[in-house]
């Protein structure tokens, strides 16, 4: 499973708090199996996906899918020849991404964020994959932009939902259901970040190792 994302200047988020439990619900719009079901937050902000996923071009407060087969993985005899061959399709696909503003750390976003919880309850017959990272930022103290400035924590939250079939992949299977029951440290160990940086100062691309 892959995401990729822009930037900008005021990233489009969605305010959210712990203490919230009577906030509206949001409307779940399933439309059937061949289409994966959205998950609907009560407030939308500007993070939205990205029209052309092909254009290299930036585009602010988007992300995208990405093509897994544009990655290389090692191969099967890596430790011996150290080459990388092209990765099959994703086993998972993004649903969506969604970002969020909130007055503290969300290590948890099934249970910080009631819509999602509700939408993975609604969705029970599907297998989702749920990854976020989080940044600090100096935001305004309301939604409504006005009030004094704190620091704040911007948590994107990527949703995958599994797309390819138990039994067609047995390798995988076995992998995934390792580091699926495994501990935080066990899985830690294993989940590596791939980046790849379109567009930036020559410094920061020379920083940030790539694929």
């Amino acid at each position: 499973a892959a995401t990729g994302a822009g930037t900008g200047t005021h990233p489009g988020f969605s305010r959210f708090r712990m203490k919230s439990p009577d906030a509206p619900q949001p409307r779940i719009d399933g439309k059937g199996a061949a289409v994966l079901a959205q998950w609907k937050h009560e407030i939308e902000g500007a993070w939205h996906e990205k029209k052309d996923s092909s254009s290299t071009e930036a585009e602010a407060n988007a992300y995208c899918n990405v093509d897994a087969t544009r990655f290389p993985v090692r191969g099967k005899a890596y430790i011996l020849d150290g080459k990388k061959q092209p990765s099959k399709s994703a086993a998972f696909t993004l649903v969506c991404s969604k970002c969020f503003l909130s007055d503290f750390k969300a290590t948890g976003a099934v249970a910080s964020v009631s819509s999602l919880r509700n939408f993975l309850r609604e969705h029970e017959e599907n297998e989702y994959f749920i990854q976020t990272w989080t940044v600090p930022a100096t935001a305004p103290s309301s939604t409504s932009g006005s009030g004094s400035s704190g620091v704040g924590q911007y948590t994107v939250v990527n949703l995958f939902q599994r797309t390819l079939a138990k039994g067609k992949d047995p390798v995988f299977d076995t992998l995934y259901e390792k580091f699926r029951t495994g501990d935080d440290e066990f899985r830690k160990e294993r989940l590596k970040m791939i980046p790849e940086i379109l567009q930036a100062p020559w410094a920061v691309k020379v920083t940030i190792l790539t694929w």
